[in-house]
Order: structure tokens, then C-alpha cells, then sequence
């Protein structure tokens, strides 16, 4: 008995799995494929920047006259860019199934149509779909990880941490010096040409950032990029996100970060069934009628992005006519939202 219930249990769940194929008859065979669905993408780039005080920091307005440094470490975060875009799978209520005869047939590897036809090129033959790029993790690490480490023996037996920093700071004022005199041509050999001065300079701007940010404090600075995904809908003022200074990128719900709103208009796909009803029992294909939805996003204060894409499951599957596919040589459609792009 219990190895009957263990059956039954799993037949169940690979029924379950299998996709809907409410317009498939159960004896028909052939080519299966989907209609689009559609995802609204939010895709968020940002910093992450890692605030390092710097060891004679007390001492930056004594020695280098500056009270523009930082005073101490932390972690802040920034919006670089904002971006809207559409992402694409199969709609699993919406499956069809026919027999294409001699013709070829193309989908994207979600089961979507890209292209029917007697001969198809190797283009149109591809998978559909476009590779997007990884999310991209880039960070700028710091060159010297000893602080200490481009000081001078002198430097580094000062009495005090006081005098270490007088020290560091008569070297930063000789670099710019010695910058000084190699621009105006002021010192005893010059170099043949422009590239060596070139490298020579770029080796005294790194000595003194290097040496200035022991006074200043130095940021460290890593890309990250977050994208949100939400279900295309009427919304009026809706928070997609929210965005923390200093916890980056937090959810819509929690009100440590300010929030960012989205309002859309829907616009669904209208069409007479009644009319096209002998031309949807006739024909062996379906396209979609898709419907459309336009987006504004803004942070509350003022308008970031407005954009309009097509929305697959707001459209209307329309039955091509059966004379039409049988003398097409190439059917055309589109991926993201199961348009008839063209008939040749």
C-alpha cells in the first residue's frame, strides 16, 4: 500500500509540473509553444564607498591647511544611474500546439515565436534571446595597504606622531615643488620628450596622493548594481524601492531609506472575437495583440524616467488566417511581446 500512495504521489506532482495547454486539445501533437510574458525591470547602478580616516588627520589644518578631509570610517552610498526595461518569459496559461508541415520553425529557448517559413536564415534560426550582462561588481582598491609604506627611514623614527607629520608634510610641499620646476623647465637635465615628461609627472602626482591622504583620509569606491522586478500594473504613486545612504538599496517597506515611486497606465489589447471566430477555428497559428503600459518614475521631488513598453499578458491571441500561413515563405514575430512583425 505504501509503495502504491508513493506512486500516486508522484504522478501527481509530475502533473502538476507539466505547463497549461488551455487551448491544446489532448490529442493534438505538434509544435508547442507560448505566448510572452512580460516583467517590469528596475535596474538600479549605485556606489558603495568605504570612508578610511587618515592617521594625521588631527594634524591636516596645521600642516596642509585644509579642513576638507575625513574624520572617520564609515560606509555611504550613492545613486550612479537609473534604468527601465522589460524582461520576457513564457506565459505557461497560454500554450498552443500545431503542426507546421515542411515549414521551419524558430522559438527562443522559453518556447516563444520567433519565425516560421520554408527557408529560414541562420539569423532568424537563433535562440531569441538576448544575453544581458552580469550584474557588473567592480571595485578601486587601494594601491598601498601599509599606510607607512612610502615614508622615509627619518619619518618613521620621529619622536611623536606630530613630528612624523611635519615630516610627511615638508615631503608633499617638496613634490609640488619639484612638479613645479619640472613644468617650467627649471632643473638640470630635461627629458628628450613629452612622453617621459609625461611618466615623470604621473609618478609625483601618485607620491603626493599617496602622501595626502595619510592627512586627507582616502575613499574606496565599489560599483554594484540591484534590480528590482515587478508584476506591470495600475499603480498611481506606488514605492518600488527605497534608497539609504547608508545601507544602499533597502526594501519598499522599510523607512530608513527614501523612497522612489512608480505610476503606470495600462492599456489592454481590444479585439472582436465574434468577428475572427471561423478564422481562429481554421487556422493553425496564433499571434498576440499585445497591450501596452506607460511608466513614470520618480523620487517624489521630481520625474527620473518615463517610458512605454509592450505588455504580453494584456494582449489578445488572434488566429492568423489559414490561407495566409500556407502561402507566406517567411512569418516574422516578436519575442517580447508575440507581435506579427511581418509576412513575405
Amino acid at each position: 500500500m505504501k509503495n502504491i500512495a508513493l506512486t500516486l504521489l508522484v504522478a501527481a506532482l509530475v502533473m502538476m509540473a507539466l505547463p497549461a495547454r488551455a487551448q491544446v486539445a489532448e490529442n493534438e501533437s505538434g509544435i508547442v509553444y507560448f505566448m510572452p510574458y512580460t516583467e517590469i525591470c528596475i535596474d538600479v547602478e549605485y556606489e558603495e564607498i568605504t570612508l578610511t580616516k587618515g592617521p594625521f588627520y588631527q594634524y591636516s589644518e596645521r600642516y596642509l591647511a585644509t579642513k576638507n578631509i575625513i574624520t572617520e570610517n564609515g560606509v555611504k552610498y550613492q545613486i550612479r544611474s537609473i534604468n527601465l526595461r522589460t524582461k520576457t518569459s513564457a506565459d505557461r496559461s497560454r500554450s498552443y500546439v500545431f503542426d507546421p508541415g515542411k515549414k521551419q520553425v524558430s522559438l527562443t529557448r522559453e518556447g516563444l515565436l520567433l519565425a516560421i517559413g520554408d527557408e529560414l536564415p541562420q539569423a532568424e534560426r537563433t535562440t531569441g534571446k538576448k544575453k544581458e550582462n552580469a550584474s557588473e561588481i567592480t571595485s578601486k582598491k587601494s594601491e598601498i595597504e601599509n599606510p607607512f609604506a612610502g615614508l622615509l627611514e627619518e619619518q618613521l623614527l620621529a619622536s611623536s606622531i606630530s613630528k612624523m607629520a611635519e615630516g610627511v608634510a615638508k615631503q608633499i610641499y617638496q613634490i609640488r615643488e619639484a612638479r613645479i620646476n619640472w613644468l617650467t623647465g627649471e632643473v638640470d637635465h630635461m627629458p628628450a620628450d613629452g612622453k617621459s615628461l609625461e611618466m615623470i609627472l604621473k609618478q609625483l602626482d601618485r607620491q603626493e596622493k599617496q602622501l595626502s591622504s595619510l592627512f586627507l583620509g582616502k575613499e574606496t569606491r565599489k560599483t554594484l548594481h540591484k534590480t528590482i522586478s515587478i508584476d506591470p500594473k495600475e499603480m498611481t504613486d506606488e514605492v518600488v524601492f527605497r534608497f539609504s545612504e547608508s545601507q544602499g538599496i533597502v526594501e519598499a517597506d522599510d523607512l530608513s531609506g527614501e523612497p522612489y515611486y512608480m505610476t503606470s497606465v495600462v492599456t489592454k489589447s481590444a479585439y472582436n472575437a465574434e468577428k475572427n471566430k471561423k478564422k481562429s477555428t481554421e487556422s493553425p497559428i496564433f499571434y498576440n495583440l499585445p497591450g501596452s503600459i506607460s511608466l513614470i518614475l520618480t523620487d517624489g521631488k521630481r520625474c527620473l524616467m518615463e517610458k512605454a513598453f509592450a505588455v504580453g499578458q494584456f494582449g489578445i491571441s488572434v488566429a492568423l488566417p489559414s490561407a495566409t500561413f500556407k502561402e507566406a515563405e517567411t512569418i516574422l514575430f516578436c519575442p517580447k511581446s508575440g507581435a506579427l512583425l511581418s509576412i513575405e
